[in-house]
């Protein structure tokens, strides 16, 4: 395997990362009412949105079980190492005039 001028490695071979989205493209169908799993390349996001911070809570475990679940049917491990968790609360306020 060469080296390329931005410092990545060349010549990864393409068949491997192929079959590996094939194998993973079935991830999103997990997905329910608001909750969105997007994949990219060997990413995966997974996005929660509701109106309050119990329903965020309940959604947010439900996923994390059912992914997990889908884990262990596919025979992978979950590298919980290198997941970030981002939370976000944005609270609207109406304004009266």
């Amino acid at each position: 395997m060469g080296k390329s001028k931005t410092g990545g490695t060349t010549g990864i071979n393409i068949g491997t990362h192929f079959f590996f989205l094939i194998y993973i493209n079935d991830m999103p169908k997990l997905a329910t009412i608001g909750t969105k799993i997007l994949l990219y390349a060997d990413d995966t996001s997974i996005i929660v949105t509701t109106q309050n911070l119990e329903n965020f809570e309940t959604q947010i475990d439900k996923m994390v079980g059912d992914i997990n679940n889908w884990f262990k049917i596919n025979q992978l491990v979950f590298n919980y190492n290198k997941h970030i968790t981002y939370n976000s609360i944005r609270k609207i306020v109406g304004i009266m005039i």
